[in-house]
Order: structure tokens, then sequence, then C-alpha cells
């Protein structure tokens, strides 16, 4: 399987300076709700209010007030909060994109550090930013032309995911402690956790790829509209691509099926990008 090369892609981003202007530059939403939808459901809430929505350089933000419930277990921790807008009906708005928060290679570290702190203690307040993401969807101007016409309202959804030591050390043990029943298993595709014999994490490694992808996304839209701060983040990019392209060198040869699957459809996210520019 041929596999991208992420260190050349990268360099799109020198020659990807053209800008466009839009006279508006914020909107305000409520929320639908104070509950979360998916995981974190009764752990986390949003504070009752409007919330506004601004171009924050060349990314669309939107700020929300949240507020711990109560601790989240000790072998999990938040992976992915994402709102999405809707319009005076409770639908969500047509072609655009959501606002989101997540783990990975390019998290937010500020934010993140939020909501784990939060969780950790099960009470208080707390604001974060959101960022928008267009994948699939228009792009932020776009997203905010609008959201400033048709949007009143959002709704907030949530992932959790195991933490990587408890998963690598449950792992390990069960290896350990029933190894003839695993080499009469290696068929089953419905286990997570890679199989073979490297003992790379690839849920790790992929869960880097995705995040490294979203952020190597709304780079390319900061080069694309003529933001020249996208420039100061290049060789770090590059860095970044390197690495990966490091860890991704054998990926055909050690994933299970399952996670080849999301290999292949995260390759074809960054290239879709990349041409659609």
């Amino acid at each position: 399987m041929k596999q991208i090369n992420l260190f050349s892609i990268v360099a799109l981003i020198a020659i990807l300076f053209s800008s466009c202007g839009s006279s508006v530059t914020e909107f305000t939403v409520k929320n639908e709700s104070t509950d979360f939808d998916g995981d974190l459901y009764g752990y986390l809430e949003v504070v009752d209010g409007s919330y506004k929505a601004s171009m924050v350089g060349s990314d669309l933000k939107l700020n929300v007030k949240l507020k711990a419930v109560q601790p989240l277990g000790e072998n999990v921790e938040f992976d992915e909060i994402r709102a999405e807008l809707l319009d005076e009906s409770g639908m969500p708005l047509s072609g655009v994109g959501t606002f989101y928060i997540s783990k990975g290679l390019w998290a937010a570290s500020s934010d993140n550090d939020k909501v784990d702190n939060a969780l950790k203690k099960g009470s208080g307040e707390f604001a974060v930013q959101l960022i928008y993401s267009s994948w699939g969807a228009c792009s932020d101007k776009e997203a905010l032309k609008i959201a400033s016409k048709d949007a009143k309202s959002f709704s907030i959804t949530s992932k959790t995911r195991e933490l990587s030591s408890n998963s690598s050390s449950s792992s390990s043990s069960s290896s350990s402690s029933s190894y003839s029943d695993d080499d009469d298993d290696d068929d089953d595709d419905d286990e997570p956790v890679t199989k073979k014999s490297s003992g790379k994490n690839w849920d790790k490694v992929l869960a880097d790829y995705e995040s490294y992808t979203d952020k190597y996304i709304q780079l390319l839209k900061k080069a694309n509209s003529g933001d020249m701060s996208a420039m100061t983040e290049y060789v770090s990019m590059l860095e970044k691509a390197q690495s990966l392209q490091e860890s991704l060198s054998d990926a055909d040869d050690e994933m299970t099926p399952a996670q080849l699957q999301k290999f292949m459809k995260i390759q074809q996210k960054l290239i879709n990008a990349a041409s659609n520019l």
C-alpha cells in the first residue's frame, strides 16, 4: 500500500497565500440544553446562557462555559467534546461543521487541562474555546456568514477514552496469562489493541495521526486565507510530519484490518484537504 508522504504535503503551506474578506466578525447562540450527549453525560454540563463565536486569527472559535457535576473514573479521560450549531427549529445547520476540543498530538493544552482538572475534581465552572472544524463542510468564514444569520442554539456531544497506560497494562497482563488462547484468536478483528510483534500501540498512533491531520487542515486554511502566522508553525509541522511518517512506515504490515481501514480513511481526509485548496 502506498502511503502519504506527510513531509511533502506540509510543504504546500508555503505557497497557499491568497486572501478574501468578510464583514461579519461574530455571532451569538444559546445552549439548547445544559446536558451533554455521549460519554460525559452526567459528568459535565453547559452553564445556561448566550455564547459568542468569533474569528480568532483565521480560526472560528466558540466560547462556552462548562460545569463539572461529578468526578470521572480513574481509568478514563475525556477524548473529545463537540458543539453543533442548530437553527430555530433545532436542526443542524446544513453544510456547517462542528466546534471541538480533542485530545491527541495537536491538543489545545490549556483547554484540555481545564476539562481534565474539572473532571478530576468533579465540581466547578470553567470557560473553554471550541475550534471550528471544516472537514466535510464549509470554511470558517463561510460558516461564520451562515451562522450569523441562521444559528440560534447549539448542542454538545462527547466521547471518553481509556488511559493509554491502563490499556497497555491490561493488554500485557492478558497476553502473559493466556498465551495459548491469544495464539488461537489471531483472526479476531474485534480486538482494538494490535496483536503484532512490534508492541507498538497502533490505536495511540492513529489517534495522534488523526489529530495531526485536523491541525494540518486548520493550518492549510490559515495559509489559504492569507494569514502569515501559518509560516511560524511551518517548521513545527514538518518536524511532526517526519516523526509520524516514521511511526507509520510499517503500518500496513502490523495493523489489524480495522486499524488499517481507519488509517486509510485518515489518509484520504488529508489528500482531500490538500486537493480542494
